[in-house]
């Protein structure tokens, strides 16, 4: 084209290269909208699928806790045991047997009306433990009502449902009978109702049981990456895509409601998510196929007609790039339409960067400091969301969440380095008395108290922490001997026993403490079993007349 093309033919020019880049532009915007609409819609189908499974698996659960209740609660008025809990052992054990095997059950467990076990269908040696750490059991012994509910046992979850005798007939003694069904990999298998969904029953990150299974193996271990399972269990509505043995899944994580309490277990729903991968790769290659069709057209035509048209353009675009490199070359074209009036505007930009030069460092530098300030707020937020996250809000002390991690890796330490190490639950005696007499403001301000003797007794890698309540235990690392745990034991009692002068009270108040102490690994060589058993020393403890403490 010459100069003397007509200016509205120069117009309809641009306008048509302009209207095939839109033409192909709109082919990616809808190739993208397309997608996102599917992925969108997908998602809302996998969070009701979600739902909808993990609603027919709680109710399942519900039918089988439900049975287990009946069935202990037929147990418990069923005459021939009664009978034998006046006899030998040998006697319940066979009893206990023969109802098992007419319940269909996993195990059946018989305990006294304190909670303690007469007879465990499978662990004998536990027999005479107590069970007041299960919720079913305590409600059993200290409400009288059954109730069932999910409990881990020997890395199992088990539906325990209960059953209740409390009045002694015909001289037997009241005993609970405890029915239970495992969730095994059949049960879970069954509950997915041969769906491509994946049910997984988890305790922390560690499988119960499981219906999921990649092409190569079946899971063992963990389903999904920790910090992506501990995402999932902290927001249980959310829906998230993850890799598992190198294989794309979506997942979701639900808290169960029949979990006794005080786990943290959950059931992980999978789905595979090669169907979405399926229907995205189908989208891309309809509009591909599209996109390239008008790329082919629209190129052919504007070949053609954009070599005059760019070579004013290209003259522009070379300055400009001189100009960008620090050149004060001065962009002249000498013609007298747009691209002109574009390169005089380029003229006149080169004096106003020069002039904005200096204002734009100074800009830089002011915006680095306020981002280094922003930077350090963001970090002292953070840290203080996760102190609260770990923390007793009364008394600051670690949480019953920071105490289990703490007490696993006391634990994990002891093992690897072949230590000894102690755990102590201590509970104050008569803290009701003096909350209920004072106040709640003078209750709290002696829960601050305590702590703070407390924790003055200790080494520095000590722990005490709240789980609850006038609850405290203790983390006692690298404790070798029984007299370093006794003299611990023995100054906490000594400061407990000091009347405490508070605010709000019109005298000193005086309580006093009772503890339990559970020594690793000769009372137990895990958490679980070393909280059991300094929960029951400390009982043992106030039986014994309370102030004082109990190994």
């Amino acid at each position: 084209m010459s100069d003397k093309l007509p200016f509205h033919r120069r117009i309809t020019v641009r306008l048509i290269a302009l209207f095939g880049s839109l033409v192909l532009g709109g082919a990616l915007v809808g190739a993208y909208t397309s997608i996102q609409l599917a992925r969108d819609e997908f998602f809302n189908v996998m969070e009701r699928q979600f739902d909808s499974t993990f609603s027919f698996a709680e109710n399942s659960l519900d039918i089988i806790g439900q049975m287990a209740r009946t069935w202990s609660f037929h147990f418990a008025e069923y005459a021939g045991l009664s009978q034998s809990m006046r006899r030998s052992r040998a006697e319940i054990s066979k009893e206990v047997e023969r109802m098992r095997n007419d319940a269909h059950s996993d195990t059946m467990i018989v305990l006294d009306q304190r909670g303690r076990i007469i007879h465990h269908s499978a662990f004998h040696e536990k027999d005479g433990e107590s069970l007041m750490s299960w919720q079913i059991v305590r409600r059993a012994v200290t409400e009288g009502k059954p109730s069932y509910g999910i409990v881990e046992e020997s890395g199992n979850f088990i539906i325990y449902g209960s059953g209740i005798t409390l009045a002694n007939r015909h001289g037997a003694p009241a005993y609970i009978v405890l029915t239970g069904y495992r969730i095994s990999d059949e049960l879970v298998r069954s509950l997915s109702q041969d769906s491509a969904i994946g049910l997984t029953f988890v305790r922390r990150t560690a499988v119960m049981a499981s219906s999921f299974s990649t092409p190569e193996r079946r899971l063992v271990d963990s389903p999904v990456p920790f910090l992506d399972y501990q995402l999932l269990y902290n927001e249980p509505s959310l829906t998230r895509e993850v890799q598992i043995d190198g294989q794309g899944y979506f997942a979701s994580v639900r808290t169960l409601r029949l979990l006794d309490q005080g786990m943290d277990g959950s059931l992980l729903l999978t789905y595979p998510s090669s169907t979405l991968s399926a229907i995205i790769e189908r989208l891309q290659q309809k509009y591909l196929w599209l996109y390239a069709f008008g790329l082919v057209v629209f190129s052919l035509f504007i070949w053609r007609i954009s070599a005059r048209i760019m070579a004013p353009l290209n003259l522009l675009i070379e300055r400009t790039r001189r100009i960008a490199k620090g050149e004060q070359v001065p962009a002249t074209i000498e013609k007298h339409d747009e691209i002109a009036i574009i390169a005089s505007t380029i003229n006149d930009l080169l004096h106003e960067l020069a002039t904005s030069k200096h204002n734009i460092e100074q800009h830089a530098q002011e915006l680095e400091k306020v981002v280094d300030q922003r930077t350090h707020e963001l970090r002292l937020a953070n840290e203080e969301l996760t102190r609260q996250a770990t923390h007793d809000p009364l008394t600051g002390l670690p949480n019953r969440k920071l105490f289990n991690d703490r007490l696993h890796q006391a634990v994990m330490l002891a093992h690897r380095g072949k230590i000894g190490m102690a755990l102590m639950f201590v509970d104050l005696d008569r803290f009701k008395w003096a909350n209920d007499t004072f106040g709640h403001a003078v209750g709290d301000a002696l829960l601050k108290e305590v702590s703070r003797r407390i924790q003055g007794l200790l080494r520095e890698g000590d722990t005490i922490a709240r789980l609850g309540g006038d609850e405290f235990t203790v983390i006692l690392p690298n404790t070798v001997t029984p007299d370093d745990i006794e003299n611990v034991a023995r100054r906490i009692l000594a400061e407990l026993s000091t009347p405490f002068c508070l605010d709000g009270a019109p005298s000193p108040v005086e309580i006093s403490g009772s503890i339990g102490i559970a020594r690793f690994p000769e009372d137990g060589d895990n958490p679980q079993s070393l909280l059991q058993h300094a929960d029951e020393a400390m009982y043992r403890a106030k039986q014994a007349g309370r102030a004082t403490y109990r190994f």
